[in-house]
């Protein structure tokens, strides 16, 4: 039994995630004065990362609508990126919104044929885009680069800026990315599309009867999760700083639904948690051993879903639940607490 509780939206719950996102904050702007150029590299993946598993969050934890072809969306805006900077001189930070207007549009393209799809056949369908999108780089390869990819051969940072380290700049600008995505994607959680989209998910016809209409909502969630791996992807690309095929393959969109799934599906912490995951587990599942990394990241993956089922947030919550009891204040004025 939870030894008090807590009622959500009151100023002992305000205080407690105040404390809670301070921390998370402080945490992310002190790392990479206290780590090394690669640890800091590395936490910069996975927050680009962590943007990619929260498009997809949008789509299948939001709506319920399930999508194997982000990792097409998130090569859209790496090439984009990649492309305009290396071939056309662009400075990557105006490719950006370049990235998220192309990624829209193309998001808006596939779901207006998604409205008559659903569940599996919604599945197949992302699959083919994801599986298209390779060979489609390979067919241009006189502006892609084919096989080989493009590169952004000209330095776009110095060494240093503003006393930072390029890995240190470049980690604050993602950072800051994260920061506006993730606020913008929980404003519209909690606007009225939100609870439109979230309507729908839970039962589509008594969503119809309150006046919503599933065909303008489903559109515009998957195009705006489409816009978001694009920005994520654009981030990406002048990270790296190069784009190739076979970094946006079938196995990246699995891993972004594997990580989805692992972090905790419906939630913002989990799109961390991750992006975490994508970056490190693989990384350490190569350091036990190079040969069987595969396996040993698929292992880690199983026991993660034995142990948490619903995920590293699920779990999270259930340990709370232990300590806190977190209520809604309907629930106190009806006097069941």
């Amino acid at each position: 039994m939870a030894k008090f509780t807590v009622v959500r939206g009151s100023s002992q719950y305000r205080t407690y995630t105040g404390l809670g996102f301070g921390a998370a904050l402080l945490v992310l702007v002190l790392l990479p004065i206290v780590t090394s150029d690669f640890i800091t590299f590395q936490f910069t993946m996975a927050l680009l990362w962590s943007m990619g598993v929260l498009s997809l969050n949008m789509l299948t934890g939001w709506s319920g609508q399930i999508s194997l072809g982000h990792s097409a969306l998130f090569g859209i805006g790496a090439y984009t990126t990649v492309m305009l900077t290396g071939s056309y001189g662009w400075h990557p930070l105006l490719t950006v919104p370049m990235a998220a207007l192309i990624s829209f549009l193309f998001g808006f393209a596939i779901g207006v044929p998604a409205l008559r799809l659903a569940g599996l056949y919604l599945a197949l369908m992302t699959l083919a885009i994801g599986v298209a999108f390779v060979p489609l780089i390979r067919r241009f390869k006189e502006y892609t680069g084919g096989s080989m990819g493009v590169s952004i051969k000209s330095k776009v940072f110095p060494k240093e800026m503003w006393g930072l380290s390029r890995d240190q700049y470049l980690y604050y600008l993602v950072a800051i990315a994260v920061i506006i995505l993730f606020a913008l994607a929980r404003n519209l959680l909690k606007s009225r599309v939100g609870r439109a989209i979230t309507a729908m998910r839970d039962n589509e016809i008594p969503a119809q009867t309150m006046g919503i209409y599933p065909a303008r909502y489903k559109v515009l969630i998957f195009a705006t999760s489409a816009m978001f791996a694009g920005i994520a992807g654009s981030l990406y690309g002048f990270v790296i700083r190069f784009a190739a095929p076979y970094s946006f393959t079938l196995t990246l969109a699995i891993t972004i639904l594997a990580a989805l799934v692992v972090g905790g599906i419906g939630t913002f912490a989990g799109a961390i948690i991750g992006g975490i995951f994508i970056q490190f587990v693989p990384y350490y599942a190569e350091q036990v051993n190079q040969g069987l990394a595969g396996l040993v990241f698929g292992v880690i993956i199983i026991v993660i879903m034995l142990i948490a089922p619903l995920g590293f947030m699920g779990f999270v919550k259930k340990m709370r639940a232990k300590i806190v009891n977190v209520v809604d204040p309907s629930v106190v004025r009806s006097g069941q607490v």
